[in-house]
């Protein structure tokens, strides 16, 4: 596996998990106490300089872009000895870059090398006035932090779409050969046809209202959410709003207002063919601050407000802490329908939209920091996230057992999976994940429990702790002085007088009651 990840000082990284995997099977439990440095190394080009560490250009997002992008631009012809993988990603001061791969096909037997990246171009402060007729206002800073980057999930569209803390919405064109060029369009989630942002209730100031953003596999969507801000749904070609979510009815007893701040958005996904995730269904999964994970019903019939508000609700106290990170699941587990859950305290929750309302149905152990994003891989049952404790972990998705942890020195705040031909989870590829040759079932199976048999070595040392005595099939036999006194004690029992009323002489015992030795 090659995973993409980017910290708070602006720094890209590639890491390899398999190089830093602790091998030993005596210590195959420790995998978080054998966390190394291992198989990490930064994207720094060949041709460029290198990458120097600064919070003002930390990273944001990371998004996936197809590889129609690398084939443009022409990058190297190395034939069948390599394949080509696309990304960009969202600085804190605006700027996006586009970043471009050749990974080197590794062989069965020989040592795994990095790919070569390198950047194709940049688009500094997508959130200015592009395109404007005043073009004093053109480049400068406008308020406002971004929030984040998402794209279609690398399918054959290029348009991605950024976010700022006021709900300022850019999208670009990730294929423009220009990169001035690349801005197609810009929005505002919260202002409408006013162009004006509405006055945030409560004694929050009117600022970092944006709090998450999503897009659809088929890059037509947009929903965006924040604090005090309900979930709208915009039409990425005209800005147009789609569908707006409704808050939950007000408490019964109190008759106060639910406090509304999402989190974490994602459209929920229709399996195809084999593990891969294909497209966007009219489900879209959101998790807040006030620990609830909710589901809604976003097509654009359902104008109603019984439709706009969530269709499907964890229980109360089901979570704990406030939601950061969400992902779906393959049809592997939970026949497509589950979802792993991250939160501040660095638990990593497993729930099935099938049984929402029961609760979790698992927990993903090991992280110690608060999550800040969850990846699936594309092919593989493997799940990988990055926290605030500067450690990278991947898990295995059927056991929810953790695989590796690897730290990476900076707190992390995205991840991004290569999509790598050469590594397969069943040993079909040329780089074959190892397994830890247990068999597969279902995690929520009950254990078989098989009675403890002794072995050869333990049945010799009781042997010769007794003396050696024992029957031919091995059966542990008392001694010839214990079968005698036991012998004398029964014939005492059976010698004892029956009449109870006399009384007891010297050297007598009462009846049922063995004789003293001496």
């Amino acid at each position: 596996m090659r995973i993409i990840t980017g910290d708070e000082c602006g720094l890209l990284k590639e890491t390899i998990p398999e190089a830093s995997r602790n091998l030993n099977p005596s210590e195959r439990g420790a995998v978080q106490a054998s966390a190394n440095c291992e198989g990490v190394t930064r994207l720094d080009g060949p041709h460029q300089e290198p990458q120097q560490q600064t919070r003002r250009r930390g990273i944001v997002g990371l998004a996936k872009l197809p590889s129609s992008i690398v084939d443009d631009e022409g990058d190297g012809d190395d034939g069948d000895n390599s394949s080509p993988f696309a990304f960009a990603a969202l600085r804190v001061d605006g700027t996006v870059e586009t970043w471009a791969s050749r990974r080197p096909v590794v062989k069965r037997g020989k040592p795994t090398e990095f790919a070569t990246y390198h950047m194709l171009g940049a688009t500094s402060n997508v959130f200015a006035n592009h395109g404007s007729e005043d073009n004093s206002d053109e480049g400068k800073q406008v308020a406002g932090r971004p929030i984040g980057i998402c794209s279609s999930g690398g399918m054959e569209s290029s348009i991605t779409a950024c976010v700022d803390s006021m709900g300022r919405l850019t999208v670009l064109d990730m294929a423009a050969t220009e990169s001035d060029k690349s801005v197609v369009a810009q929005y505002n989630a919260f202002a409408g046809k006013s162009k004006t942002i509405s006055y945030t209730k409560g004694n929050f100031a009117n600022n970092d209202i944006a709090t998450a953003l999503a897009m659809d596999a088929d890059a037509s969507r947009i929903a965006v959410s924040g604090r005090e801000r309900e979930t709208t749904l915009l039409d990425v070609e005209t800005g147009d709003i789609l569908w707006k979510a409704k808050n939950l009815k007000p408490d019964l007893q109190t008759l106060l207002q639910h406090p509304i701040w999402t989190s974490a958005l994602d459209f929920v996904s229709s399996d195809g063919d084999g593990m891969q995730i294909q497209g966007s269904t009219d489900l879209l999964a959101a998790g807040t601050a006030y620990k609830q994970f909710r589901i809604y019903d976003v097509r654009a019939s359902s104008g109603t407000a019984q439709h706009r508000r969530p269709i499907l609700c964890t229980k109360e106290g089901a979570l704990s802490h406030r939601v950061t990170a969400l992902c779906q699941l393959d049809s592997s587990v939970s026949s497509g329908y589950g979802y792993v859950i991250g939160d501040a305290s660095g638990d990593m929750h497993a729930v099935d939209l099938r049984s929402l309302g029961k609760g979790t149905v698992g927990r993903y152990a090991g992280p110690g920091g608060s999550i800040r994003k969850i990846e699936k891989h594309p092919t593989l049952p493997i799940l990988a996230c990055v926290s605030l404790d500067r450690m990278l972990r991947t898990f295995d998705t059927k056991k929810r057992k953790m695989l590796d942890c690897v730290y990476l020195k900076q707190r992390l705040g995205s991840i991004l999976f290569c999509d790598d031909p050469t590594w397969s989870f069943d040993g079909s590829g040329d780089n074959a994940v190892a397994d830890d040759g247990e068999e597969e079932g279902d995690i929520n199976m009950e254990d078989e429990v098989e009675d403890y048999v002794d072995s050869e070595d333990d049945v010799q040392e009781m042997r010769s702790g007794f003396g050696d005595d024992s029957d031919d099939d091995g059966n542990l036999t008392a001694s010839s002085e214990e079968q005698d006194d036991e012998s004398s004690d029964e014939e005492d029992v059976f010698a004892a007088p029956t009449d109870h009323n006399s009384k007891r002489g010297r050297g007598g015992s009462k009846p049922g009651q063995k004789k003293k030795r001496r």
